[in-house]
């Protein structure tokens, strides 16, 4: 059983937003409650450099709800989208998701127990927050366009990038680090993509069918 607290997230609109924990969870709905704020407000200082801001009022989530480990995560992400079990869903290692309007995380313990490399980054659980919320404004600026979102090294570079993981992250060979699993990988492809074009127009141009080879062009000829 999960006991539910109430808690106001630090928001422009100041709502009472629901938070369940886990039985024996040890945090306090105080922590929870300024690192939502937190993570919002990098993602609002991020908009606000690129011109997105209004996209992110009201907010894009209503509620958020943490897990004691990835397996019942992803349990809750099956019952959110009424999942049968023989679909499959991400065999690789989950932490966290914005799902119709939930944010959905896994324990600080946890998220340290699982990848505790980017766990030991400088707030790196109010990043890991900030990074879900990311995807969501990414979706937004596409007006809910999810297939104009480019390869996954875009896009989940696009929430490094917001979120501000793997800062100083170099960037290897491009094409390597473009088949890449890596998070630092994907997140260096995009701030290095960053020093020579607008991020505003790498998000409009990701969808296109050559964006990622005009995107290595770019990256390979500034070497």
């Amino acid at each position: 059983m999960r006991r539910l607290l109430l808690i106001l997230a630090l928001t422009a609109w100041g709502w009472a937003q629901p938070v369940s924990f886990p039985d024996g969870y040890p945090g306090s709905a105080e922590e929870i409650r300024v690192t939502i704020a937190r993570a919002q407000g990098r993602i609002d200082r991020f908009a606000q450099e690129h011109g997105w801001e209004a996209l992110l009022r009201p907010v894009l989530y209503d509620s958020c709800e943490i897990f004691d480990s990835g397996a019942a995560l992803l349990a809750r992400i099956r019952q959110i989208h009424s999942l049968p079990e023989d679909v499959k869903l991400p065999t690789a290692t989950v932490v966290g998701a914005l799902e119709k309007r939930i944010l959905l995380f896994v324990s600080p313990d946890e998220f340290a127990r699982v990848v505790p490399e980017l766990a030991a980054e400088l707030n790196a659980y109010e990043k890991l927050m900030a990074h879900e919320i990311a995807h969501r404004l990414h979706v937004a600026i596409l007006a809910g366009d999810e297939e104009r979102m480019g390869p996954r090294w875009f896009y989940e570079g696009f929430a490094v990038v917001a979120s501000g993981q793997h800062q100083g992250a170099e960037l290897g060979d491009p094409e390597a680090a473009m088949a890449s699993a890596s998070y630092r990988d994907f997140g260096a492809l995009v701030r290095a993509l960053m020093d020579h074009v607008p991020l505003e127009e790498l998000v409009r141009r990701a969808g296109d069918s050559d964006f990622e080879a005009r995107a290595l062009h770019v990256l390979q000829r500034s070497r």
